[in-house]
């Protein structure tokens, strides 16, 4: 084992920050350079500009993290973690692999226009840390089958800030950088993920999907990932038993007289959208899991399996080996 492995989490972080900044001169800006001023090829990103041939990085500093005093951006930090807690994706077998491929979907949406006297805007507390503390980072799922547990990211330094806790996910997600040139403008340039980790991902999604269509069967009018909007005070109580079930915490973020009218467009007492769009559309892209009951199940399972035991953190565990039918 290498000494550097002894060394506290956030130490380690901190050492891999120090490097870029050794490495690549570091401005943080409030606006980020149009690509017109980048005269060489860059990493584009909603947060970031990095110009390779002058080694020279551009942060947003609205979303910086702060790093013992050094700014950072949340993906930037979330990968240095993975590489120094975990070093790599889960494995997984190739019928495993097939399967996830074959499974795997966007965030639910569903959208029913309507208006309503007294609504309700439910979300879903921490939704993707809470998969990740119950279930582990390197989680191995096999959609219908099987859902081993491995250790979860607790020593994560920076749990407190949404983007960063998500950016966990994320960098497992994608093998393609976004680039920028003056001669061809941007386009995808695919690179090896070591941190890949779609079963995570794959997880996730099914645990959205599954409550997203009990949420709907119970009533509710509106679905964006981990936000429903129930149209009464009934369907709201529906709504948070379907998320409790699924061994997630349930918040109520607004309530009152709304609307629905399309994704992104809508408003509950005084939870609104700035500028709602008249139109109304009807959407909905729910995935039918097969294997809902067997997944929710054993997410309950994982609740009940909680890894702040110490048996858990330091010893994988399984919940459940079943062939779904």
């Amino acid at each position: 084992m290498n000494n550097d492995e002894f060394q506290p989490i956030l130490d380690r972080i901190e050492e891999r920050v120090h490097i870029r900044r050794d490495n690549w001169h570091t401005e943080e800006t409030p606006i980020l350079p149009p690509f017109e001023w980048m005269d060489e090829t860059c990493i584009v990103s909603r947060h970031t500009r990095i110009g390779l041939e002058t080694k020279r990085r551009y942060l947003l500093d609205t979303i910086l993290i702060s790093v013992n005093g050094t700014k950072e951006t949340p993906g930037a930090v979330a990968r240095d973690y993975l590489k120094c807690k975990y070093k790599h994706g889960p494995k997984w077998t190739a019928s495993q692999r097939e399967k996830i491929r074959e499974e795997l979907v966007d965030s639910p949406v569903h959208v029913a226009p309507c208006t309503f006297e007294e609504g309700f805007y439910v979300d879903i507390r921490a939704c993707f840390w809470s998969v990740m503390v119950r279930c582990g980072w390197q989680v191995c799922y096999f959609p219908g089958k099987y859902l081993g547990i491995e250790i979860p990211p607790l020593d994560f330094p920076f749990a407190e800030n949404k983007r960063a806790r998500n950016c966990l996910v994320t960098v497992g997600r994608s093998s393609q950088l976004q680039l920028w040139t003056p001669d061809k403008g941007t386009f995808e340039q695919h690179k090896p993920n070591y941190l890949a980790n779609t079963q995570l991902y794959c997880l996730i999604m099914d645990c959205l999907h599954g409550i997203a269509n009990e949420v709907v069967a119970a009533g509710a009018v509106y679905v964006a990932t981990d936000g429903y909007i129930a149209p009464n005070y009934k369907t709201m109580l529906k709504v948070c038993e379907i998320v409790k079930s699924w061994g997630f915490i349930p918040l109520i973020k607004g309530e009152g007289e709304g609307f629905v009218n399309n994704l992104g467009s809508y408003r509950v007492g005084r939870l609104y959208i700035k500028h709602p769009t008249p139109t109304t559309t009807d959407y909905s892209n729910l995935k039918k899991v097969r294997y809902h009951k067997w997944l929710r199940e054993r997410m309950g399972l994982s609740l009940i399996e909680a890894p702040w035991h110490e048996a858990f953190i330091t010893r994988p565990r399984s919940i459940g080996y079943e062939q779904h039918t």
